[in-house]
């Protein structure tokens, strides 16, 4: 990570040093581009006072994010821009008893992210340009998992409202930004017990892990997804 910080530095470091670049790439009606990145996955959760189980989201793991930009613009400051994304991470629930004893899971996502923003940018300085951009759109879970001993299983379909901030930086041949965003989920991603009752599925293996499992489902009102990314974008 130090080595990937010290790449981003010095190249920042260079396109300050050259004449303005690519002075009127911004003018096209069209870009296209595509970004990779990293994301942190989270969660709201809302909780059922006096459960047996206090879940909560105590550690982050990092993730991986990569996708498509296609963008319009629309004037000298407002963008239009679509940037279909894939983000494969995951969550880290910790299940606390009132005995003080824990209980972690790691619940993995894969999301099908499909977007659409307006990004505002502020005046060009020299090889610089920062910006801001709001939007939101649909996600699609893949990773819809069955498995009878997972307490936390995800609904398919949640819509969500994103922020962000980045800077365009311009080099001789291309452009490049680097952008942070981050996301809030509308839906209640979590599906009850109860209706998971329905679903064929082998044996557990002791009643007390099915109490268990029931016991950890049953303690979860609702879940709302938070997402924070940065990203690499490179565009044309």
């Amino acid at each position: 990570m130090k080595k990937i910080y010290c790449l981003i530095i010095t190249i920042v470091t260079l396109v300050s040093l050259q004449a303005q670049n690519l002075a009127t790439i911004d003018y096209n009606r069209w870009h296209y581009g595509a970004f990779v990145g990293m994301n942190m996955m989270d969660f709201g959760i809302k909780a059922i006072p006096n459960s047996e189980f206090r879940p909560e989201i105590r550690t982050f793991t990092p993730g991986f994010s990569v996708g498509l930009i296609g963008e319009m613009r629309l004037n000298n400051y407002f963008n239009l821009r679509l940037a279909p994304a894939f983000h494969m991470g995951q969550y880290n629930v910790s299940f606390d008893t009132q005995k003080g004893s824990q209980n972690y899971k790691n619940i993995p996502s894969q999301i099908m992210r499909i977007p659409l923003y307006i990004r505002y940018s502020a005046v060009r300085i020299e090889n610089y340009k920062p910006y801001i951009l709001a939007g939101g759109g649909i996600d699609l879970e893949w990773n819809i998992d069955k498995d009878p001993e997972n307490p936390i299983l995800f609904k398919k379909t949640d819509y969500f409202t994103e922020f962000g901030v980045g800077c365009t930086f311009y080099t001789e041949y291309l452009r490049f930004s680097l952008e942070a965003k981050y996301s809030i989920g509308f839906n209640n991603k979590f599906v009850p017990f109860e209706k998971r009752l329905g679903t064929p599925h082998e044996p557990l293996t002791s009643d007390i892990d099915n109490i268990n499992r029931a016991a950890q489902c049953q303690s979860i009102e609702s879940l709302r997804a938070r997402v924070f990314t940065f990203v690499f974008n490179i565009n044309i």
